[in-house]
């Protein structure tokens, strides 16, 4: 999903400050001086950031024109209430903070991010988002099951890549929690957790955004120790609005790790472990035949099936970054095939990996180029790809050994004699580059 922040001020200090602090981070800034353009311009998709002379009232028009639009204002403390009764995502104070603006920012795409997600799932219930047939991961289901059927908090325990965030989607959408409050927490750069989230009594956080429905506590491993206690202090006492007021939200929260004699230990009613891919493998072709069918619906492109040997190569990998690294995995050969079968050759996982054998090598990369010297005749083909073959072997093999001759000889089963020969035909030198000439 492409990050895009609309920005609507006027101020050049503000609008040079916004682009050196979010640019870097990958985001298209588009900038209108002018409700009016800002308004034309906004799709409902992108976070807005608010910085006009009366951002309260701006705000109340961008509500009123695009309701599900994620907005940012920055104002005078004074402002921080108003704004955030009248929908604001988040109070900035001026002049804004580079730290402080990236935390935010990032809370708030996360929060756009799932939010798109949900508008997609919605009315999918778990048995469909989060497929398996192994006894382990229908009791994963029938526990997403019964902790959205009660408002308690759940923690949910995963290796990186397992699912985690799936599952909180899952329990928040089964919920009677509703739907368009779903927030998420995560830890902030340059500031606290809470102290964004929480605010203070000038400016309230961004805790408002979830009230009535669920917030999240992302990666609870990565917490400090004082975070951590903070969690397991405002999942006791109840988190505060402005005023004496606590809010109403349910937690969830994820970590890969689970200890017991850690702060928030025994703060969840409900603790859902995750397994590991490599666990259920029981799982991997209904899953890898979903992200075939979700990658050719998101290109628009042809329906692909996995050969028997290509699931067998699945099968046998260790999956270490779990369902995250097959769907990275299963898209990327979706890609590299160009027929309607997808094969081993086609398949490279993250750890460097690869099922691709010689044949399949030279079926790949040689079949055109052979059809098209079968017509003309006589094209000494076979001294042509037997001397790049060797050439590039010898090559491959020097640079592996780091130029010993010794080990290259060894290791292709030749003397070193003959090695040199070769060398010498072939050009090349002792780190196995060719010779300039």
């Amino acid at each position: 999903m492409e990050k895009q922040l609309l920005l609507l001020s006027s101020g050049e200090e503000t609008v040079s400050h916004v682009r050196k602090t979010l640019e870097p981070l990958k985001y298209r800034i588009t900038v209108k001086n002018k409700l009016s353009a800002g308004l034309k311009a906004m799709t409902g998709s992108e976070l807005v950031l608010l910085d006009m002379p009366d951002s309260v009232k701006a705000l109340r028009e961008i509500k009123s024109y695009c309701p599900e639009a994620t907005v940012l204002v920055a104002a005078e403390p004074d402002q921080a209430n108003l704004a955030l009764d009248d929908g604001a995502y988040h109070f900035l104070k001026k002049p804004i903070r580079a730290h402080e603006l990236r935390s935010v920012v990032k809370n708030a795409q996360q929060s756009i991010s799932m939010r798109s997600k949900l508008d997609h799932l919605r009315g999918f219930g778990p048995p469909k988002l989060i497929l398996g047939m192994g006894a382990s991961i229908k009791n994963v289901i029938r526990q997403i099951k019964r902790a959205a059927s009660k408002d308690i908090s759940v923690l949910i325990v995963g290796e990186n890549g397992s699912g985690k965030m799936l599952v909180a989607d899952a329990i928040h959408r089964m919920s009677a929690r509703r739907l368009e409050t779903f927030f998420v927490a995560s830890e902030c750069s340059g500031g606290g957790l809470f102290e964004a989230l929480v605010g203070d009594k000038k400016i309230p956080g961004g805790l408002l955004a979830a009230e009535g429905g669920i917030i999240v506590y992302k990666d609870l491993h990565g917490l400090s120790v004082d975070e951590q206690k903070k969690v397991a202090e405002h999942m006791k006492n109840g988190l505060p609005l402005p005023g004496d007021s606590k809010a109403d939200v349910r937690v969830l929260a994820t970590t890969e790790s689970y200890k017991k004699g850690w702060p928030f230990s025994g703060r969840f009613r409900s603790i859902i472990h995750l397994p590991a891919l490599r666990e259920r493998k029981e799982d991997i072709a209904p899953l890898a035949g979903n992200f075939i069918k979700e990658t050719a619906e998101l290109l628009n492109g042809d329906e692909k099936t996995l050969s028997s040997e290509a699931l067998k190569a699945l099968k046998g990998h260790n999956w270490p970054g779990n369902v995250g690294e097959l769907k990275n995995t299963v898209r990327r050969a979706y890609l590299l095939c160009r027929d309607k079968v997808i094969e081993p050759c086609h398949i490279s996982t993250e750890d460097g990996s690869t099922y691709c054998t010689i044949k399949d090598f030279f079926d790949a990369k040689l079949t055109k180029y052979i059809r098209e010297l079968v017509k003309v005749g006589k094209s000494g083909l076979y001294g042509t790809v037997m001397d790049e073959v060797e050439k590039t072997l010898i090559e491959l093999v020097l640079r592996e050994t780091g130029g010993n001759q010794v080990k290259t000889s060894n290791t292709l089963g030749i003397t070193r004699t003959t090695l040199r020969t070769k060398m010498r035909n072939y050009g090349l030198n002792g780190s196995g580059s060719s010779r300039k000439k």
